[in-house]
């Protein structure tokens, strides 16, 4: 019954609006442009999300605080060892060392303190490291790449053949492909396997694997020339990223209902 209304309305619209054909025309436009509209939204909506949860998680968990060295000063390996000789194992060192490719872009290499993972992991009882310290430890490989950014490198770099990475005349491997949250567009590797290769890399900065009032004493018990800087967390990214799925929504719906109410004063 109401899909008989529902016709008899529809042709009675199409016999008022004989003489205007244009306007007819202008009502399907603008309905298709609301549905075409909110199904655009739904979708981005959706990838975002999937793209979020495989990708953008963190390397390592519950790190909100790193330690960085002043402006002009420098991190150095015994600020590190002295940290944690106080009694701060919560802290892992990282070292970062970017090499230009000819493309303009920069291949990053991250070593990151691997002991210091596992002690975390055996003190806390779970992986922070989401399977990152599983994975360098089984692995026979010396670096580990995410798929998708291996797929985004050229063969004349990432030669799967050898399983190595081909920067100017020098060769790093075996490397070990890893489907695991948080790598991103970086290679992964124990700092001292980072060391090895590059002999003059320096301690980019310090995470902070935060743990019950621990933050305090840390904070004071700091060099002059180091500070604890905060850090947006896993649940601060997040939270904005679903603010902006929300407003994205709200703009998809919004687009949806001035289309229909141009339809109705159509």
């Amino acid at each position: 019954m109401n899909s008989e209304r529902f016709f008899q309305v529809f042709k009675l619209l199409i016999k008022s609006h004989k003489q205007t054909p244009l306007t007819i025309g202008l009502v399907f436009t603008a309905l298709f442009i609301g549905c075409a509209g909110l199904t655009s939204v739904l979708v981005i909506n959706e990838a975002a999300k999937q793209s979020y949860a495989k990708i953008e998680q963190p390397l390592i968990t519950n790190v909100g605080h790193v330690i960085v060295a002043n402006p002009g000063q420098q991190l150095n390996q015994s600020d590190y060892s002295t940290l944690r000789t106080q009694g701060f194992t919560n802290i892992i060192a990282v070292a970062e060392q970017r090499l230009s490719l000819d493309n303009g872009t920069d291949l990053v290499f991250l070593g990151i303190d691997y002991f210091a993972i596992l002690n975390l992991v055996s003190r806390l009882g779970s992986d922070i490291a989401l399977g990152l310290s599983d994975a360098l430890s089984k692995h026979q490989a010396r670096y580990l790449i995410h798929p998708q950014y291996a797929k985004q490198l050229t063969t004349q770099i990432y030669q799967r053949d050898s399983l190595s990475i081909q920067v100017g005349e020098t060769q790093y491997g075996p490397v070990q492909e890893f489907d695991g949250a948080g790598i991103g567009n970086q290679l992964i590797a124990d700092i001292a396997q980072l060391y090895e290769d590059f002999p003059t890399v320096s301690l980019s900065y310090l995470m902070v694997v935060d743990t019950q009032n621990t933050l305090i004493p840390l904070k004071n018990s700091l060099p002059s020339h180091l500070s604890l800087k905060p850090i947006m967390t896993a649940t601060d990214a997040k939270e904005l990223t679903a603010s902006f799925h929300l407003n994205l929504l709200a703009m998809g719906l919004l687009m949806f209902v001035v289309c229909l109410f141009v339809i109705m004063n159509a």
